[in-house]
């Protein structure tokens, strides 16, 4: 956004100082990005519509997912369902050799 600076760098660098300066003094300019990222960089009246619902809405991505407390008991029957349900699947371990083994007959298949 900005042109000040002979690099691309210089420029974005310059461009972030900008949009900094726009968020520490949007009150009393009295805009602000409705987006906090950089795409699309532009401003929008602060009481307006645009303004509150992305802000609401980049707030709430921000925040993260709402994960909810577990308790102990909680946690544990999740665990046992999770392992109950892998019991059924016996993932044996490669060990080295083997691995080695699969890996050269596979490149072996894909070669021919």
């Amino acid at each position: 956004m900005s042109v000040k600076g002979e690099t691309r760098a210089e420029r974005c660098t310059w461009s972030e100082t900008l949009w900094k300066w726009i968020d520490a003094h949007e009150k009393e300019l009295g805009i602000g990005r409705p987006y906090l990222d950089k795409d699309p960089p532009h401003v929008s009246p602060i009481d307006g519509k645009e303004y509150a619902e992305k802000r609401n809405a980049a707030k709430a991505h921000l925040a993260g997912p709402h994960v909810a407390p577990i308790d102990g008991k909680a946690h544990a029957d999740k665990r046992k369902a999770a392992k109950a349900a892998l019991a059924g699947r016996h993932i044996a371990p490669i060990d080295g050799k083997e691995h080695a083994n699969k890996r050269s007959a596979a490149k072996r298949v894909s070669l021919d």
